[in-house]
Formats: C-alpha cells, structure tokens, sequence
C-alpha cells in the first residue's frame, strides 16, 4: 500500500525546531480503538469514511487502499472473537483474498493451495491474523463467556458446534457475495476477466470447489445444481469425496458428463443400479448407461460394460451389445 502522508495546515516552530500539527491517520484512529476493543466505533468510523469515499467523483486509490486495511484489520479482530457476522462483512468490503479466510477452513480448503503460494496480504493485517490453524481451535480457544474453556467443558460442546456452523454458514455467504461481486465487476468464472488491474483468478477455483462442498455438506441440492448449470471452475479430485460421502451422487454425474469422465460416470450408475448407492434424482441409470454408451461407441467401455449391463438384464444388455457391435466407432 503507498503511503498516505497526513496535511497540515498548523506549523509550530521552536528554537531549534518546527513542528506540525496533523491528524490522526484512518490507520492509527482505527488501531486505537481495536486496542481498546472498541471494534462497534471501529466499524462506525469504517462506515463513514466509505460513505465519504462513494460521495466523491473520483475515488483515491491511496484512501480506498487505507480502507481495505481497516475492513481486513477489523474483520481478522472480529474472527480471532469468533464474530462470524462481522468478520465475513468486513472481510467483503475489504476486498480480502478469499483463501486467506478459507485457510482456517482445512477440510474445505483441502490441497488446493498452500501456505507458499502468493497471496496478497497487508503487512499490518497479516502481523494481526490469528494464530489457530482453524476456525476449530478459534472457537475452542476464545471463549471468554466459559469457564474454563470448551476443550475441557463438556457441557459447553454444544455451544462449540453452534460456533462452528455459524462460521461454515457465513462463510458461504461470504463467498457467494465474492463470486456475484467479481461477475458484476467483469469477471468470467470460465477464466478470464476484463477488469486485470485487481485479477482474481487464482480464487476462482478455490471459491467455487469450497462454495461446492458447503452446499454438498448442508444438503442444498438444487443450490449445487444451480452452481453446476453456470460456468464454474470446480475441483472436481476435490470435490468428489464429499459428494460421494453426502450420497450427492446425481450432481457428481453432472460434474462427470460436463467434464467427460465416461469412466468414473458408468461407475457410479452401476452402484446405483446395483443398489450400493441411491439418489432419487437418478430414475433410470441403467437406460442412462445404454444411452451413454450408445452415444460413444467406445469399443473398450461396450467390451466391458455391455457384458457387465447383460449379467444384469440380458434382454436390454443383448439389444445394446449388437447394436453397438454392429456399429462400432473405434
């Protein structure tokens, strides 16, 4: 962030010295009053100086910087009290890099990122983030209202969850709000943007794979089909587990045909036909394996599935294994 250099128009001048008298910085007001855990009137200042900016023709990118640090600085305050609310608002009108937040989220930021790769982070913000690993040991550890803390109080466990699903929850919103934010601004989730002077493709992946797997986990199906009919950059080594372990097993077959992983999509209808899984989104996988393979004329996947599909209905399996035979494409 450059500098913002503070005017005066008072200058006092000593015998050996002049010196001037200037404001207090947005910065040091805003680090003041969070060290004094005034984080209400830190917000309330945020509040004012944003609507100060949004009233001027012309936006100074030195004091939209000096803003972003405020939100980031509050929001990171916020989340280290296990203020979910707060947190996740701040962190939007920050403009912080979604995967510093998805960081204290291990499950859901899975391998896709690392602490060594490059994310951009004020120098201030970043001294001041949390020390936990997750948003676990936050809530397990900040808990001023409990004595003496939820990991030896028992009866306090419920109130842990409670935490914790907030978190996940206004996770969720946050990163909804970033992906609608960054498609508004000019942003293609297929790839590319027209706006590269604040690029965020490299989040895309990640907040579209975590966005993927808080739907699978909360069971909100239609909202995962929703993601999948839109261009998307979804992990699909990432999300899978989840979706196999929450039985979201028509979405996966979405995400399968889209990306076309015949193989892994003829898998999962056979463990349906088979009844090891169900999925009453999917009525008739055996018809839809047929179909597929109909459609390919793929000689190694007729070889195997056909026979496979003949075990199971010899009649249907017989009509598809000399349809496709006679009309093999390679």
């Amino acid at each position: 962030m450059r500098s913002t250099f503070p005017r005066s128009s008072v200058l006092v001048l000593g015998a050996n010295s002049v010196q001037s008298l200037v404001p207090s910085t947005l910065i040091s007001q805003v680090e003041s009053l969070l060290d004094s855990h005034r984080i209400e009137d830190a917000l309330d200042l945020a509040v004012r100086q944003r609507k100060k900016l949004q009233a001027n023709i012309s936006i100074d990118e030195d004091e939209a910087d000096e803003l972003r640090y405020v939100y980031q600085r509050i929001g990171f305050q916020c989340f280290a009290e296990t203020r979910f609310v707060e947190a996740m608002n701040c962190f939007f009108d920050g403009e912080v890099d979604p995967r510093l937040v998805i960081s204290y989220y291990p499950e859901l930021r899975g391998s896709m990122f690392t602490s060594d790769d490059s994310m951009d982070v004020f120098a201030g913000v970043a001294e001041r983030m949390p020390l936990e690993a997750s948003v676990e040991d936050i809530v397990r550890n900040y808990s001023p209202h409990l004595s003496p803390n939820t990991r030896s109080a028992p009866s306090t466990a419920e109130l842990r969850k409670i935490l914790v699903a907030e978190a996940n929850e206004k996770l969720e919103l946050f990163l909804t709000r970033w992906r609608a934010r960054w498609k508004v601004e000019g942003g293609d989730v297929a790839g590319g943007s027209t706006n590269t002077s604040r690029s965020a493709v490299p989040c895309l992946e990640v907040v579209d794979t975590v966005i993927a797997k808080l739907y699978a986990q909360h069971e909100k199906t239609q909202e995962l089909y929703n993601l999948f009919h839109e261009p998307h950059q979804i992990s699909v080594s990432e999300i899978e587990p989840i979706m196999k372990r929450n039985g979201q097993y028509n979405a996966l077959c979405m995400l399968y045909t889209e990306k076309g992983q015949d193989t892994q999509l003829l898998e999962v209808w056979a463990k349906l036909i088979d009844g090891e899984w169900t999925d009453e989104d999917i009525k008739d996988p055996l018809s839809d394996m047929i179909k597929l393979l109909t459609e390919k004329r793929d000689r190694t996947l007729t070889q195997h599935w056909g026979l496979w599909i003949t075990k199971r209905d010899a009649e249907r399996g017989l009509q598809a294994n000399i349809f496709l035979l006679s009309n093999p494409s390679h």
